[in-house]
């Protein structure tokens, strides 16, 4: 979030905020790899013409919000919405890529997620650990269904759809 005084799209890091732990999968028809840490580097060796969903959990430090941004080329005001955890669901649509921001709502909390889709990455952030979305990778580590033979765009879809969900035992 940008600091007071600060130009938009400014890109600063939560004093509170997690240092962030980075995991991927990357996946097609012919199986997944699993990278926990992975750098960019890394990461650009395993994708060719693969996709990949690359999980941030712990939504505040800017340094990794501007690493991954250059990377994948996203906006800096999309940045900053990750970075600002108090954002109203909203879709961003970039030339490059969709920018979404949802909440989770988890025993008497409500968090922020936000997924960046691209042609063939999701990108999820999550301020703190949470087992939403354990389910999609399961279903997507053990070839379930059809997430493997699908686009990151299937992917965002279904990390949505378990979004929703958090919100049938509260509702009820």
């Amino acid at each position: 979030m940008s600091g007071v005084g600060e130009a938009p799209g400014t890109l600063v890091s939560h004093e509170s905020g997690r240092k962030p732990k980075l995991a991927a999968v990357v996946y097609g028809q012919d199986g997944v790899v699993e990278l926990y840490g992975p750098t960019s580097g890394e990461l650009d060796l395993q994708r060719a013409g693969k996709q990949t969903w690359l999980e941030v959990v712990g939504a505040g430090d800017a340094d990794t919000m501007r690493s991954l941004a250059t990377w994948l080329g996203w906006h800096s005001l999309a940045c900053e919405d990750v970075l600002n955890l108090h954002q109203r669901p909203k879709v961003e649509d970039y030339d490059s890529h969709l920018f979404i921001v949802s909440s989770i709502v988890q025993e008497h909390a409500v968090e922020q997620v936000s997924l960046f889709i691209g042609p063939d990455y999701c990108v999820s952030f999550t301020p703190s650990p949470s087992s939403v979305f354990d389910p999609t990778r399961e279903r997507l580590l053990h070839g379930r269904g059809r997430v493997r033979s699908e686009g990151a765009d299937y992917l965002g879809y279904l990390l949505l759809d378990a979004v929703v969900d958090t919100y049938f035992g509260p509702v009820e």
